[in-house]
């Protein structure tokens, strides 16, 4: 599976930016090098080692260089190569945030295909094609539908659940309307959760809509499940990713206990 590949890539990536973080965290040496270049009695030999006086230790040391260069090209060198390394490591850090958020990204692509029925599979395909992490195949141009969205019934309120990242940027971004409450277990993988209702929420439908969200997460199996809720209008979408990924304020919190056959007897909304 492509997503499987992706993750053990992003992985590996990620360890070899750490060492490379390392190697560009540790440039005093290089900084020294130039520094202590400069007080060479010769500066204009060229030669492949200068053996000189570190005056913070008072001990002698010795400096690779360059034969090619004269001593004081080599300290331009070594400055050069000093501040290149500090330049690195905002990039580095920049490459590890982008990777860490793929990661995260494919876990929760990883999560919600364990979870998915056929139709649901489908979905997550386009999404990765969108997305541009699979070629969408040219004899395959069927119209996109509308997600069809999992909808429950609790009295005469419509509880709507999302089963992957189109489903549930669909349910927040689109469906829900601003003066509605969105739940989703606090962070890990989940559906996005919207009760269609406006106005407070009944201590029954709270609880339903929380035992929803923990129940379709990949929490389902934990016991004292944190559930935040808040109003749509609270919630924002984070620049630069998937808007199945969002930021929220203004939230409570529920704990909650999944309870597999509270679920199934609950009426589902043809």
């Amino acid at each position: 599976m492509i997503y499987l590949v992706l993750l053990n890539k992003n992985q590996k990536k990620i360890e070899k930016l750490n060492q490379d973080l390392i190697k560009a965290q540790n440039t005093d040496e290089l900084r020294l090098y130039g520094e202590l270049l400069l007080s060479s009695k010769n500066l204009h030999e060229k030669k492949k080692e200068e053996i000189i006086l570190n005056y913070y230790t008072n001990e002698e040391i010795i400096i690779p260089l360059d034969i090619k260069y004269s001593v004081l090209d080599n300290s331009k060198l070594y400055f050069k190569k000093y501040q290149k390394a500090k330049n690195s490591i905002s990039y580095i850090n920049e490459q590890i945030k982008i990777a860490n958020d793929e990661i995260k990204y494919f876990e929760v692509i990883k999560y919600q295909l364990t979870q998915a029925s056929i139709n649901e599979a489908l979905e997550i395909q386009d999404e990765l094609i969108n997305l541009k992490y699979l070629f969408k195949d040219k004899k395959n141009n069927q119209k996109k539908l509308k997600p069809k969205i999992l909808t429950y019934l609790i009295n005469d309120t419509t509880i709507c659940v999302g089963k992957n990242n189109l489903q549930n940027e669909y349910i927040t971004h689109k469906l829900g309307k601003s003066n509605e409450y969105w739940f989703h277990i606090q962070n890990a993988p989940g559906s996005h959760v919207l009760v269609q209702k406006s106005g407070d929420l009944t201590e029954e439908e709270i609880r339903c809509a929380a035992n929803l969200a923990a129940y379709y997460s990949s929490m389902s199996d934990s016991s004292s499940v944190p559930v935040d809720y808040t109003l749509i209008r609270n919630i924002k979408k984070i620049p630069g990713k998937s808007n199945c990924f969002v930021t929220y304020t203004h939230q409570k919190t529920i704990y909650i206990d999944p309870d597999k056959d509270y679920i199934m007897n609950l009426k589902v909304k043809k």
